[in-house]
């Protein structure tokens, strides 16, 4: 028997190694929510998945031959559909080795090999020099961040004077009842979320990192309810099909958790979702 502890970053990694296909099924082809302009608007995650990019590319503001940084890039696709709109030049970095060569792969397909790059590597200790980079981004990855200050200073650093830094995230939006603490820790066992940090308390946390908040989106009612209806019907709909007898009990129990996690959110208010902007100084 090993009885070496796991580290955070092991977790985090394995989990995704694990997970990253269905996710990528049942968020629309990235592994973040997605938008919806109009709050009752049904239309689906793959469009509102691509919306959710093209706001953050919006509030990234990049230009051509500029260099950017992806935090987290997941399976590649955001910073994919970034140098696509931009011309910029993309560097994504995540622990998850499976994540790198499904996101190396897209790049490849899609003619960008050259522009847009992944490699392994903890934002915790990012492997860059100080002023390496024109933007950045941590799209949905702040979250799985023992210590958000921390990464987000190491953020600053590897960021030019001036640069941009746009963060989508989950948050929290007011006082939590005991049903609420109690879901939202259940989330977090399941997506590896240690730091829910609430929106609130963003822009000392910025300042403390050395960034400037310079715009603060809440968009929960544009992207909570269809998300997470999304990742609970793509649940169900593949533990209807597997054979049980035949499937990893470890596959099984994550489809199981993310579907009846899932529906308890789609009522959820009080923890919510948003964009972030800052600054450099």
């Amino acid at each position: 028997m090993n009885d070496t502890p796991v580290s955070h970053a092991e977790s985090i990694s394995a989990m995704y190694d694990q997970s990253t296909a269905f996710f990528l099924e049942a968020l629309g082809g990235s592994i973040h929510y997605g938008y919806w302009p109009d709050a009752s608007d049904s239309g689906s995650m793959v469009e509102a998945s691509r919306r959710m990019t093209a706001l953050m590319i919006e509030k990234l503001g990049v230009t051509a031959g500029q260099s950017v940084l992806d935090i987290g890039c997941g399976a590649g696709r955001p910073a994919v559909e970034l140098a696509m709109a931009t011309d910029a030049r993309v560097t994504g970095v995540t622990i998850s080795p499976e994540q790198v060569r499904v996101a190396t792969e897209l790049a490849a397909r899609e003619g960008l090999a050259e522009t847009v790059r992944f490699r392994r590597a903890d934002a915790v200790d990012l492997p860059f020099a100080a002023r390496s980079f024109d933007g950045a981004w941590l799209f949905e990855s702040l979250l799985h961040m023992p210590d958000p200050e921390h990464v987000l200073r190491q953020t600053a650093r590897v960021l030019r004077p001036g640069a941009r830094v746009v963060i989508s995230n989950v948050v929290l939006r007011g006082p939590l009842s005991p049903a609420d603490e109690e879901l939202l820790a259940t989330f977090g066992e399941l997506v590896r979320a240690p730091s829910i940090v609430p929106l609130a308390a963003y822009p000392e946390l910025l300042a403390r990192s050395g960034l400037t908040l310079r715009e603060s989106l809440d968009i929960s009612e544009h992207s909570v309810r269809g998300t997470y209806e999304s990742c609970r019907d793509a649940a169900e709909k593949l533990l209807q099909t597997i054979d049980g007898g035949a499937a990893d009990p470890a596959v099984v129990d994550l489809l199981q958790r993310t579907r009846d996690i899932a529906a308890r959110f789609t009522g959820e208010t009080r923890i919510g979702y948003a964009v972030l902007v800052a600054t450099t100084a």
